[in-house]
């Protein structure tokens, strides 16, 4: 129950994150520059929020971290609402503020869940799952509110709000919480010993083909089939910065050089 709720939940706060953005592009006529500081806003207090959120999982406290959430996306859409009646730019991106810590404090305790609700072999496979299930459920919305039409779902955003809140108050009240914390606590015990005995797993397997003293290419490049720390953080700093720099102007593109309609963007996305 909670995983599908929280599914749709995820799902659901995609779908706002596209909607605002393209409520910037077609209502506010946002620029190319003026849509990288509307994300940048969003970025940021993410960033910090996702901090806070980390601090209040890690003491297991996953219904706290849905709760912040579902306190968030109400004042975010009840700002949405005021924005789009009163035609105030400042109120969206308070909005689009307001819906960055809602979707990193319900990320941080979905994911914190799994890791202390399924063992840690289970992991991979219970994420991707979720991943699989969000973007099938995010593409299927995307795709009906495109046949909807954009001004619909501008003037009826009070319903989509509606459905966010409903599903944000299931994925409160069915999360599990946990008594004990000890799920994480094992991995990164058996995580420690692997890192303790590569040395001598290094060892064996350079002085396989070769018994004496162990040569040392051969460890080295044991150790080199292992991705380092620093090439991790690169390769997130580039898809960071790809992100920003070629998909967050992209629906700006599409409709001031291709010439496509919002629903079209909307279905291209779905």
């Amino acid at each position: 129950m909670w995983f599908f709720a929280t599914a749709c939940y995820l799902a659901l706060l995609n779908v706002l994150d596209i909607i605002m953005n393209l409520t910037g592009l077609s209502i506010y006529r946002f620029t190319v520059v003026e849509l990288g500081v509307f994300n940048a806003v969003w970025t940021i207090t993410y960033i910090f929020s996702v901090r806070i959120a980390t601090r209040i999982a890690d003491r297991g406290e996953f219904k706290k971290n849905l709760a912040l959430s579902l306190a968030l996306i109400l004042v975010s859409l009840s700002t949405l609402y005021y924005s789009l009646a009163s035609h105030n730019k400042v109120l969206l991106y308070i909005a689009y503020s307001a819906h960055a810590v809602a979707a990193s404090s319900l990320r941080v305790s979905v994911f914190t869940s799994i890791l202390e609700n399924y063992e840690s072999y289970k992991w991979s496979r219970v994420n991707r799952r979720l991943v699989q299930t969000t973007l099938l459920i995010e593409g299927l919305v995307l795709a009906l509110l495109s046949q909807i039409g954009f001004k619909a779902v501008v003037s009826g955003i009070a319903y989509l709000s509606a459905i966010t809140v409903v599903l944000a108050v299931l994925s409160l009240a069915s999360i599990p919480q946990p008594t004990l914390l000890i799920e994480r606590i094992l991995y990164r015990i058996e995580h420690s010993l692997s890192r303790m005995l590569l040395p001598a797993r290094a060892a064996l397997a350079a002085d396989y083909y070769s018994i004496g003293v162990p040569d040392k290419q051969r460890i080295a490049g044991f150790r080199e089939k292992v991705a380092s720390v620093g090439l991790v953080l690169i390769c997130l700093v580039g898809l960071r910065i790809s992100n920003e720099y070629v998909l967050t102007p992209l629906p700006y593109h599409m409709m001031n050089s291709v010439g496509l309609g919002i629903e079209t963007i909307m279905w291209i996305y779905g």
